[in-house]
């Protein structure tokens, strides 16, 4: 036994191409299966600490909502419940603007609170402070990014403007980036003494939000119950709704785990051709293991052990990858979200125990076969070379084949909606080895018309290249790592294009404004003052709720599912700003003005779709203002905020969201649209306007989906070299496996550059069946993907583009070119006698 494990180990270290080969696909897997595992948490956790950066250590936050009496709190009722607390912080928040000399006045944030009960709840760094004054009256703290970008020093004098008056302040200390400064991006932070805020504010020492910690034992569920009880006309509520944010963050860990499943049964090919690689090579040895004493049993000990040493090497190894894979993910993503910082992954021993065991198991799945099977190989066959059987293909398993592929196209179709979301993902999967099984099928119909084709332009080579794919079950094993990863390309190229025209298309059909803003206190009379600006032709005030806005409206008799955003509608006017995709003209006309005549509500056809629903269907609302009862009596098309929105009168809006001012304003400009909202920031600086023309707006949302095609795109990149790594590995077990059949070709008059032309014939077949395998097994996975899509909560725009499709061909063609070169050269100068001699 030692020396059998001996000699092993020794041609693992002697074949180190193949060995990186199998390592390297499955450490791939590994780490995409980690990847998706961790991404989650990962992402949770970047954007809990970013929310933190204001929250501090705080467990519960008093905050005032939209029924509120006041916009102010009473610290009374609290301090009740301070036995249970370690701190009862209150503080205020508010904003001002600060002219730096620029065209555009610069707006800032400013936090009210003292400095101990800052200290008590939030980092602090001071690079410096005042030694001869305390943090008192008028004196603030800023970041040095601020002090930097402003040129200013300890002690500097500058003039904010805080509740429409310029105040004075001094600034006492710099600090750096941690704590509310650590989020600091174009917009400065201020922070400054609770009691000279409020003395600005007007707000008689009462703070707009208070934050709480319980004592150690005191669980949160119990401070939320009692703080919501001593504040019931108050928002009392943990200040980071993790789980919500999990929920929103679902679909990373989806898509990916999705393209980790796609790479590991590509990986399971690849391992699986390697051993038998392995076998095939071993055969000599094994048999003289066999004829020295050893049993079957012990030889599938070895060479199981073997493979496990793969799946062990390539788990540990998968870990590193993952990780590196996992930082890339994020960083990009904390990017496009302008999240700055140190990025911590969040990897437990469990995800790292599931992505080990993985690279385990495709191990030991795809190589017991090959051992198996050479294991029972009679030593008399193995030392006369008499182990090459040729098994005829049964015919049943070509139809099951068919009838899988027939069966992932139609049961989609047939199938009840609600039972659609799951069966599509199982279609896709049955569907790509439905396809592989009937590659075999697809030569033998397209092989006789090849051969004239082939025989026409190369001769009697042309026609040994294409009888040579017959049965080849390693060129049948290279086609169908083509198939995989020209429709897992096929897959991920479509869904780019889709977001691309879709998210361009969805502006231009829904969208009739050229400016969105928002500023204090929005409601008719702005309407009104706006309409006399200059370059401003019309304005619209729209009412906006839903969880997208802080705000839970929940589908009551759907599992008080939130609604992300619910739309207050003003009659017909509403089309003329968004102008969503109604049946016509009469039946948009008709929905609108039928909103206004009572509790009515239109849904999204995205959410008619999700839910089943059905015009004249009530509907139970959970609302700020408590249940409501509203009457489906319409629906339309939108991609607005995912197609997660509905509507609804706007009277009824403010009754029982309780709200009285606008959310946002859309303007119609005569002018450039830039020009004129940054003529309104001037203007309306007291008042802190902001917003983004819809030519913006339309910008950021296609960077943003850009972002994640990228991440997508590298998945594929991923599938892709591992496809590569297969058909290689195929083509050298090709050229194992026909090295007698090559050597009596030379023998009987075939030179070497017709050895090398029919080698690359087959290769030139071999891309092009495969690339229009992988082509068919793309549309059925495009056909089966809004069904996916519409599972993750997403608008199901995806479908197939068959634009470009001499690409994926011609690319998949030249790989398998390119990879036959090697073992094409290879076989040119192959020793006849050695070959024929050792079979």
């Amino acid at each position: 036994m030692p020396i059998i494990i001996k000699y092993i180990m020794k041609s693992m270290s002697e074949k180190k191409l193949r060995t990186f080969l199998i390592l390297l696909a499955v450490m791939l897997s590994g780490a995409l299966c980690l990847t998706s595992l961790s991404i989650t948490d990962s992402l949770l956790a970047i954007y809990v600490e970013q929310m933190k950066t204001s929250t501090g250590t705080a467990e519960v936050c008093i905050r005032p909502g939209e029924n509120s009496p006041s916009q102010v709190i009473s610290l009374t009722p609290g301090k009740a419940l301070e036995q249970q607390v370690e701190y009862m912080i209150p503080v205020l928040s508010s904003s001002g603007t600060y002219d730096s000399g620029k065209k555009v006045v610069d707006e800032v944030s400013i936090m009210g609170v003292a400095l101990e009960d800052y200290l008590q709840m939030n980092k602090l760094q001071l690079i410096s402070k005042r030694s001869n004054a305390d943090f008192t009256n008028n004196q603030i703290i800023i970041s040095d990014q601020t002090a930097k970008k402003y040129q200013l020093e300890i002690g500097d004098a500058l003039e904010i403007r805080i509740n429409n008056i310029k105040r004075k302040l001094m600034i006492y200390g710099i600090t750096s980036k941690v704590g509310i400064f650590s989020s600091e991006g174009n917009r400065s932070q201020i922070l400054m003494p609770y009691t000279t805020l409020s003395k600005y504010l007007g707000t008689h020492q009462k703070p707009s939000s208070i934050y709480i910690k319980g004592k150690e034992g005191v669980e949160v569920s119990q401070l939320l119950k009692d703080f919501k009880a001593a504040y019931p006309k108050y928002e009392v509520a943990e200040p980071i709704p993790i789980e919500d944010i999990r929920t929103m963050l679902g679909m990373f860990s989806t898509l990916f785990m999705m393209m980790t499943l796609i790479v590991t049964v590509m990986s399971v090919f690849i391992v699986y051709t390697s051993f038998k690689v392995i076998m095939l090579e071993k055969m000599p040895i094994i048999g003289t293991f066999r004829s020295v004493g050893a049993s079957q049993k012990m030889m599938k000990r070895v060479l199981i052990l073997e493979s496990s040493f793969y799946g062990v090497l390539g788990g540990i190894a998968s870990w590193g990858l993952g990780i590196i894979i996992l930082k890339v993910l994020l960083s990009v993503v904390a990017a496009s979200e302008g999240i700055g910082g140190k990025i911590d992954l969040v990897i437990t021993p469990g995800y790292l125990l599931g992505s080990f065991l993985l690279c385990i198991i495709i191990c030991l799945a795809s190589s017991i076969l090959p051992i198996l099977k050479v294991a029972k190989v009679p030593v008399k066959e193995i030392v006369l070379g008499g182990s090459n059987h040729s098994v005829k293909r049964k015919r049943s398993k070509e139809i099951r084949s068919i009838i899988l592929v027939v069966f992932s196209i139609v049961a989609i179709k047939i199938l009840p909606e609600s039972y659609r979301i799951t069966a599509a993902s199982i279609c896709v999967f049955l569907a790509l080895i439905g396809i592989i099984g009937i590659l075999p099928t697809i030569i033998k119909l397209s092989s006789s018309l090849t051969e004239k084709l082939f025989a026409t332009l190369f001769g009697n080579v042309g026609v040994l290249a294409v009888k040579n794919i017959k049965g080849n079950k390693s060129i049948l094993n290279s086609m169908s790592l083509i198939t995989l990863g020209v429709g897992i390309l096929l897959m991920v190229n479509n869904i780019g294009e889709n977001l691309a025209v879709e998210v361009v298309n969805a502006y231009e059909k829904n969208f009739a404004y050229d400016v969105q803003l928002s500023l204090d206190d929005m409601d008719t009379n702005t309407v009104r003052s706006l309409l006399y600006e200059e370059g401003v032709t019309d304005a619209y005030g729209c009412y906006v709720s839903g969880y997208y806005y802080g705000k839970n409206i929940e589908l009551v008799d759907y599992n008080n599912v939130k609604l992300a955003s619910i739309e207050g509608v003003s009659g017909k006017v509403h089309a003329d700003y968004l102008t969503y995709g109604y049946e016509n003209e009469e039946e948009k006309d008709r929905i609108l003005e039928q909103l206004g005549e009572g509790r009515n509500i239109a849904f999204s056809n995205v959410l008619k779709k999700r839910y089943s629903l059905v015009e004249g269907q009530k509907i139970q609302l959970k609302m700020p203002e408590g249940l409501r009862t509203y009457e489906i009596i319409g629906f339309y098309d939108t991609l607005m905020n995912n197609g997660d929105l509905v509507q609804i009168g706007e009277a009824y809006f403010k009754q029982d969201i309780g709200v009285h001012n606008y959310t946002t304003i859309y303007l119609k400009t005569s002018k450039e649209p830039t020009e004129v909202l940054e003529a309104l920031k001037i203007k309306y600086k007291d008042r802190h306007l902001s917003g983004a023309t819809m030519r913006q707006q339309l910008q950021n949302n296609k960077e943003g989906n850009a972002q994640i095609m990228s991440i997508l795109s590298g998945f594929s990149v991923l599938a892709a070299i591992i496809g590569v790594i297969g058909i290689i590995n195929n083509l050298f077990i090709s050229f194992i496996e026909r090295k007698r059949s090559i050597a009596v070709l030379r023998s009987v008059g075939m030179n070497k550059k017709q050895v090398i032309q029919m080698i690359f014939l087959e290769a030139l077949y071999t891309g092009l069946l495969g690339a229009i395998a992988g082509i068919g097994a793309g549309w059925i996975i495009m056909n089966n993907m809004p069904y996916i899509i519409e599972g993750m909560q997403l608008p199901p725009i995806v479908y197939f583009v068959a634009n470009g499709l001499w690409v994926y061909i011609g690319v998949a063609t030249l790989v398998t070119i390119v990879a036959s070169i090697s073992p094409a050269f290879k076989t040119s100068k192959l020793n006849i006698i050695e070959a024929i001699k050792f079979e």
